[in-house]
């Protein structure tokens, strides 16, 4: 044997199944972190493969988790090794097989962004869990290796608004002369993200932040993004890291990524709490954060690094309380998107294979059901709170997957304020969508 047989075909293959375009993010995204070796250097090994067989255990073992993470027919990855491209394409399952097809036509368009899903590791203890208390954790949606792609997806699809909705308030806050005026101080910033994903609203803060500092010649700001998806840290900071470096403030800033659970905030808080006296930390939760978490918790967590004075921007969209029946319609319509489903489904595609669901896209869509909770149905300690929920039917019993909450506006404020938090600013809200807005307050 002369080496791995077909193999450039292969090695293509390889790169639009598991969505990677180099070498080394299709090592990293086969062969998990603690089971790499140091020894072997994989972005040499791909090159030659061609021409000479894999023979290290680590080789070998590189083509053995690939027919396992695509689940081929009757292989192993001695067998992946040997047999033709075609013989390969023919093991694989139906889905994987209409995913190379669709990317060899999409390569003309150019206009087709495609990422196979790969089951989730490790969740198999947690399905116990979920299917005795009725309901996933949703933080599980996020720890996945694709899940950064599969944010990108929802983001992406026209059906969802609510990323673009805040991206757009928080450029209108940040360019209010309130906002500015109240920035327009001796005073230093650091800010702190709760949450990470694709860093847009991020680097929006942080190009705004920079410039004011800037003007009164104060030290660099400290900034600060905390996550529990090391996936979706990596990829904000990458992000990040290029932005300041295309725009030459790689000496402008302090960035610190902390992959910390931002309900408890304890391991981050090195990072967090100046040194400075004077200095006021800015807490940004963006995006559905606060609405997709205990807010009680989230809240607790920015009080144990926080001190008064210190303010806290939210991200909310508040219930319509005119026309109540039109904004739940609307709000079933935003979480029906095809993208949005596809990123709930996540932990759960390894339950849904054991019991012998059909891998189809669609249909595993069409079995999850969006609905809305009101009352005590929705776990929340700010009253008049409603949901959204996706759930579906899975042995006989439903599973609730994700669940989204809107608010009222003065039962939220005085949640806030029993904690501490009273606003300082008129929320900013969206021209065209006014019940999306940023709400900003100060710690008292």
């Amino acid at each position: 044997m002369t080496g791995v047989k077909d193999w450039s075909k292969k090695y293509d293959a390889f790169k639009t199944l598991f969505n990677a375009a180099t070498p080394a993010a299709l090592y990293e995204k086969v062969i998990p972190a603690s089971a790499r070796s140091k020894r072997e250097d994989f972005s040499d090994n791909f090159r030659k493969w061609h021409r000479s067989e894999p023979k290290t255990p680590e080789a070998r073992n590189f083509f053995d988790t690939v027919v396992e993470a695509l689940n081929c027919t009757n292989f192993n990855g001695t067998r992946l090794i040997e047999c033709s491209f075609g013989e390969f394409i023919e093991a694989l399952p139906s889905d994987k097989q209409k995913l190379l097809g669709r990317h060899k036509r999409a390569k003309s368009r150019g206009n087709e962004h495609l990422v196979i899903r790969i089951p989730a590791p490790n969740l198999h203890d947690k399905e116990e869990d979920w299917l005795r208390v009725g309901r996933v954790d949703q933080r599980y949606m996020y720890l996945n290796i694709d899940a950064v792609q599969q944010w990108k997806h929802v983001i992406e699809d026209p059906e969802y608004r609510g990323f673009s909705y805040c991206h757009e308030t928080l450029e209108q806050l940040l360019d209010s002369s309130e906002w500015l005026s109240m920035l327009d101080s001796e005073e230093h910033c650091d800010v702190v993200f709760l949450g990470a994903g694709t860093p847009k609203k991020e680097i929006l803060v942080m190009a705004a932040i920079q410039k004011q500092q800037g003007k009164s010649g104060q030290r660099k700001p400290n900034i600060v993004l905390v996550d529990g998806s090391f996936y979706m840290l990596i990829e904000s900071h990458d992000q990040i890291r290029n932005y300041l470096r295309s725009k030459k403030l790689t000496n402008s800033v302090e960035v610190h990524t902390i992959h910390a659970d931002f309900k408890n905030l304890k391991s981050a808080k090195h990072w967090i709490l100046s040194s400075e006296e004077n200095s006021r930390r800015i807490f940004f939760v963006l995006g559905g954060t606060f609405g997709n978490n205990d807010e009680a918790d989230l809240i607790l967590a920015v009080l144990g690094v926080s001190k008064p004075g210190d303010l806290l921007v939210l991200n909310v969209e508040l219930i319509d309380e005119e026309n109540v029946e039109e904004f739940q319609r609307k709000l079933l319509a935003s979480y029906s998107a095809a993208a949005v489903k596809d990123l709930v489904l996540g932990p759960v595609r390894s339950l849904l294979d054991s019991d012998d669901v059909s891998p189809d896209f669609e249909h595993r869509r069409d079995l999850l059901v969006p609905r809305i909770t009101v009352g005590g149905q929705v776990p929340s300690v700010i009253p008049g709170t409603i949901a959204v929920e996706l759930s579906l039917q899975v042995r006989e019993q439903v599973l609730a997957l994700s669940l989204s909450k809107r608010y009222k506006k003065t039962e939220l404020y005085k949640f806030l304020k029993d904690r501490e938090f009273e606003p300082v600013l008129e929320p900013v809200p969206h021209r065209n969508q006014s019940l999306h807005q940023q709400m900003v307050f100060k710690r008292v």
